[in-house]
């Protein structure tokens, strides 16, 4: 059996590769012995971190320094792409080599699955990709079959209709919180193809506690201080008439967020990256290094890229977590310290919702440092009552796994009958 994983965004942001692991691990238990393919934009660097996966290159895909170049060649990709969906090809052939053997590798899968994420709504220009990808197997009458993906919304009628085309047409759809499975119902997929089920990090929860103690020594030396951790990401505040302002406040307000909790706790903010550089992508070490600097005396800042099993680890020795990007949230949830999440998409909302946390939620938007920091003491100083809290809701979160596996399974045999 050929499986094809699309919608992979993978081993540059630590949440991804905790998605790609986790839906390849569902994927292994279900098909036991099956070829597993993944499409990503950098299969080289895909290969190191899962090198048991055939990786092909995505369709579109540039490395040029040349914005131009680059553009020219993405659109060129997809647009040639686009055509041979719309004449329901299966063999591409007027695309370049490499190309064309990840478009037949999809037409004449067994399988293609969207890998779990959030990459199925419009403010990331992937969305164009990873639908076409997915056109090329509905097309063939391929079984798609959509991991646990935060869905919405569509800003633009064409990436809304081309999503719900491709939504209707596959075997099954797992949303990963209601709000998901609130639009994919607006876009009319049936409700015996919709399921929710949890995030799939929140299943992958081994941590490296060893390495990440190591770590915690060589940034604090002898005397490690009471800690909380956050992360931070470059939003681009859609639909805001000045976003770099916007991004400008909100940095400066995590920064003296930080400056509050120690103040009212003694608790120093360890600044931590989720995501690592690579060619033609750069990460957030900058980021975390400029909103560290400006905290002063109440920061620690982690400078280095992390595994996501050494990231879970050095999470865990925190009193408390505040972060914006979702999946270092999880991570905390996971080795079950509180939660406090700056949301900037439903999907931290909804997550949050189903950790049974939602009283630590802020909005990206207009949030402010003495109401958030209020937060993050309460959450800090509680820390062992969510802890049994925690340990009580993956307790009853943990039979999902073989939920969705059954249901993936109904939902592709079905499909094929």
């Amino acid at each position: 059996m050929n499986i094809i994983l699309v919608g992979v965004n993978g081993a540059l942001n630590s949440g991804d590769q905790t998605l790609c692991s986790a839906t390849l691990r569902l994927l292994r238990e279900i098909y036991p012995g099956a070829h597993l393919s993944g499409v990503h934009r950098n299969p080289d660097l895909q290969a190191r971190h899962f090198p048991d996966v055939e990786w092909l290159p995505q369709i579109g895909a540039s490395f040029s320094n040349n914005t131009i170049r680059r553009r020219f060649t993405n659109l060129h990709g997809l647009g040639t792409t686009a055509v041979h969906v719309a004449l329901r090809s299966s063999s591409g052939a007027a695309l370049p080599a490499a190309w064309r053997h990840t478009y037949q590798s999809i037409a004449r899968a067994d399988l293609v699955v969207g890998c779990a994420g959030g990459w199925l709504e419009d403010h990331y220009v992937s969305i164009w990709t990873n639908l076409i990808h997915l056109s090329i197997a509905t097309n063939n009458h391929v079984p798609v079959f959509i991991a646990p993906q935060s869905i919405g919304p569509f800003r633009h009628m064409l990436s809304r209709r081309l999503a719900g085309r491709v939504l209707r047409n596959a075997a099954g759809v797992a949303a990963r919180e209601e709000i998901s499975q609130g639009y994919a119902r607006d876009l009319e997929v049936p409700e015996k193809k919709l399921r929710v089920f949890p995030d799939l990090a929140l299943f992958e929860q081994e941590a490296d506690y060893a390495e990440a103690d190591e770590l915690i020594d060589r940034l604090c030396g002898p005397n490690i201080p009471p800690m909380t951790g956050t992360t931070l990401m470059p939003w681009s505040f859609p639909g805001s008439s000045n976003p770099s302002l916007e991004l400008e406040r909100y940095l400066d307000k995590v920064a003296a967020t930080a400056k509050l909790v120690f103040q009212q706790s003694g608790l120093k903010t360890l600044f931590l990256r989720q995501i690592r550089d690579d060619k033609g992508h750069c990460g957030d070490g900058n980021l975390v290094r400029r909103v560290g600097e400006a905290a002063g005396e109440c920061a620690i800042v982690c400078p280095d890229y992390l595994e996501p099993g050494v990231l879970r680890g050095i999470i865990s020795r925190c009193q408390a977590f505040w972060g914006t990007r979702l999946h270092s949230n999880i991570f905390a949830a996971t080795q079950r310290v509180p939660v406090v999440a700056i949301a900037y998409q439903h999907k931290a909302t909804g997550i949050m919702k189903m950790l049974g946390m939602s009283e630590y939620v802020v909005n990206i938007d207009d949030f402010q440092p003495e109401s958030l920091a209020r937060l993050i003491v309460d959450a800090a100083g509680r820390k062992e009552e969510w802890r049994q809290v925690l340990n009580r809701r993956f307790a009853e979160l943990e039979p999902e796994w073989g939920h969705l596996k059954s249901f993936m399974i109904e939902a592709v045999s079905h499909f094929k009958q």
